[in-house]
């Protein structure tokens, strides 16, 4: 999300064309200290005329400079502790983000305290941090601010002599995570809870002070209560047992018993997802639609602040166990992981949370991704898994096309959903018997879509429609927003799923290339192989879609993600990354010149890859609309009709303009006359 801030700043705000001001925005990728220095020495030898030699020197003073002040820092908070515990009372650890230690931003809160005689420390003056264990935190530790908060905060929560500040961002989902992983980590391991503030841009601090004066208030009842209570004892409080995070394990003999369910993403692909993973030798079932209910027990059960997609994939869960299709004592619920930086890879963490909450803390949790939490010590997918996956997704990606091309133009209504319905169950059934069954019976879907009787004659104003993940496909969780479209005198189109899958080897591959990363030699062998076979496989697919006259393969993925590398880095993958600036670029080329950006309320990575480049996009494209849509579990469509009607409304005046001045110059050129041919002797 960082590494997008100075680009969404250079194309909104325009600082050299707008003010002459000179903005470097380097794109590093600091994975070890050797990528930096490489990073670094590039970067200013080739845009600032420094020599190597000059770049290596300033590198290692300002590393001794780094070192001296940690160090200093140390000291004074060693120093601090010790005078702590021979005089008594308490300070107070101010965590928050790097920014939060800008005064503009923390609203001098440190001076609330000092102002009351209270010390006050920061995550980096805390000793030995590094040698805090992790070993039972639930949430993934992703970037290395994850690693210095958890442990400060089991630090604090150990430390007779210490108490907790977590400052956050109003509405950052990202902070939703931490905020409830931290108030864990101080209740289990030391029966403290912090003082999380959240901060925005308003300068009145009155309420701040009234938090702050009450917390410390409520402090020093506490202490004076728990040192009333040790002398009486005459005991030291004791050092509480930090609890396994996933108590609740899928185990072997869970096999047998437990029934997967796994939630939707498009309509089709649980079902696909489902057969892949039976293969493997589980018991698994595709959750159903959990209507209304879905966002109603997502919004109960799980942080408001956090990611809506989650919410919608536990809500989803949450409603088929009130429907008491299922026994609790014999599911387990299935979801998607990536060790990211988007939330998704913290979807177990919050979704043992809502389970525990709703009553069902016996259902263990499985993941797609590593299991890095002993989650589930004996539930693995193999390669064949991935394999069978990209099949069934490369097919249901065309069957998908294909029934947004027809089903505008159907003669019978509902007829191409029927067919469409009808071949993905056929489909998820020969996916449990062989993939060679599965690629006989695509070939019969293709043929079926070619008999669905429709009249394209007069052609409707095309959308394209992109956005976050599962918001772009679920159905519910958008408001049916394609349906509605339809209804609307639309075509829609839809970017490939499969997509979202293929672009990470293309990151890491530009990330070897381009800043120097190594990966190690058996992921780099593991991603090239999986890029041949990934371009194998849709090549296949396609191959066989041309059966199919009105199907309109994309182009090439890596033609395509050159198309917005002048705009945003191919490397940028958060949320969708580069994909929704390549794709409305494509399709805009190609004619179309609506588009919906659709986007979860608060969603940073989308925010900055999807509104924040709009500007740009459309300097480039100044003829063509795009709206972006945010969506949170209290969205209905009657808070997104109006601007979704302006935006039909203007493409039904587009198309009628388009082929009006088509028909115009047919005519001018059947009336005009044929001068006659020439011949030479």
């Amino acid at each position: 999300v960082v590494k997008g801030y100075p680009m969404v700043l250079r194309y909104n705000t325009q600082p050299e064309e707008r003010y002459g001001i000179p903005y470097d925005t380097p794109l590093f990728y600091w994975m070890d200290e050797r990528t930096r220095d490489l990073q670094v020495i590039r970067h200013f030898s080739e845009e600032w005329d420094f020599s190597p030699d000059e770049i290596r020197l300033a590198l290692e003073n300002a590393k001794k400079a780094q070192r001296a002040f940690r160090d200093a820092l140390h000291n004074a908070g060693t120093e601090l502790l010790k005078q702590l515990q021979r005089d008594g009372g308490f300070a107070v650890v101010i965590a928050g983000r790097p920014y939060h230690s800008d005064p503009l931003v923390n609203h001098h809160v440190s001076r609330f305290f000092t102002r009351q005689g209270i010390s006050v420390m920061t995550l980096d003056s805390l000793p030995n941090l590094d040698q805090e264990s992790l070993q039972h935190v639930r949430m993934e530790t992703t970037i290395n601010f994850h690693v210095r908060l958890l442990a400060g905060a089991s630090f604090v929560a150990r430390h007779p002599n210490l108490e907790l500040v977590n400052l956050v961002s109003f509405g950052c989902g990202h902070d939703a995570v931490l905020t409830d992983e931290v108030a864990r980590i101080m209740q289990n391991r030391g029966g403290k809870e912090p003082l999380v503030l959240k901060l925005d841009e308003s300068d009145i601090t009155g309420p701040l002070s009234i938090r702050i004066k009450s917390f410390v208030e409520t402090l020093n009842i506490r202490r004076a209560q728990a040192n009333n209570n040790q002398q009486s004892s005459g005991k030291k409080n004791r050092k509480l047992p930090f609890p396994d995070p996933f108590p609740v394990k899928f185990t072997k003999k869970d096999r047998k018993t437990r029934t997967i369910l796994v939630p939707n993403i498009t309509e089709s692909f649980a079902h696909i997802a489902s057969s892949a993973i039976r293969k493997e030798g589980f018991r698994v079932e595709p959750l159903p639609f959990g209507g209304p209910k879905t966002a109603q027990l997502g919004k109960k059960f799980v942080h408001n602040d956090m990611c809506y997609p989650a919410q919608i994939n536990i809500g989803e869960f949450l409603a088929a166990m009130e429907n008491g299709r299922w026994d609790a004592e014999n599911v387990a619920l299935g979801l998607a992981k990536d060790h990211c930086d988007c939330r998704l890879a913290q979807y177990a963490t919050v979704a043992r949370r809502a389970l525990d909450a709703a009553g069902y803390s016996q259902v263990p949790i499985i993941t797609t991704g590593e299991d890095t939490k002993d989650m589930h010590p004996d539930f693995s997918l193999s390669p064949l898994f991935q394999y069978r996956m990209l099949w069934g997704l490369a097919g249901l990606d065309i069957l998908e096309a294909l029934r947004r091309k027809i089903r505008p133009y159907e003669k019978v209504k509902g007829n191409t959903d029927e067919v469409f319905y009808t071949w993905v169950h056929r489909l998820a059934a020969a996916m449990d018997v062989s993939l060679r069954k599965y690629r006989k019976e695509f070939v019969k879907a293709l043929e079926a879509f070619n008999q669905i009787p429709a009249d394209r004659s007069e052609q409707r104003p095309k959308v394209f429609v992109i956005g976050e993940f599962l918001l772009n496909f679920h159905p519910e969780s958008n408001n049916n927003i394609e349906r509605y479209l339809e209804d609307h005198g639309m075509e829609v189109i839809m970017p490939n799923v499969l997509y979202v899958f293929h672009r990470e080897y293309l990151r890491e591959e530009s990330e070897t290339k381009e800043f120097g990363v190594r990966y190690g030699f058996l992921k780099t062998l593991v991603s090239r192989v999986s890029e041949r076979v990934f371009r194998q496989v849709i090549r296949k697919t396609q191959q066989a879609a041309k059966i199919c006259p009105i199907y309109h393969a994309p182009g090439d993925f890596r033609q395509l993600s050159d198309k917005a590398s002048h705009i945003i880095h191919k490397t940028f993958t958060s949320g969708e990354g580069w994909m929704i600036a390549a794709e409305i670029l494509e399709y805009a080329e190609q004619g179309v010149d609506s588009f919906l950006i659709l986007q979860p309320f608060g969603c940073l990575p989308n925010h900055v890859t999807g509104r924040g480049l709009v500007k740009r996009i459309k300097q480039e494209m100044p003829h063509i609309q795009i709206l972006a849509l945010d969506y949170d579990p209290d969205t209905s469509l009657a808070n997104i009709e109006n601007r979704l009607q302006m935006l039909i409304l203007t493409a039904r005046e587009r198309h009628a303009a388009k082929n009006a001045l088509a028909t115009d110059e047919a005519n001018r050129a059947i009336n005009e006359p044929t001068a006659a041919p020439q011949t030479s002797i």
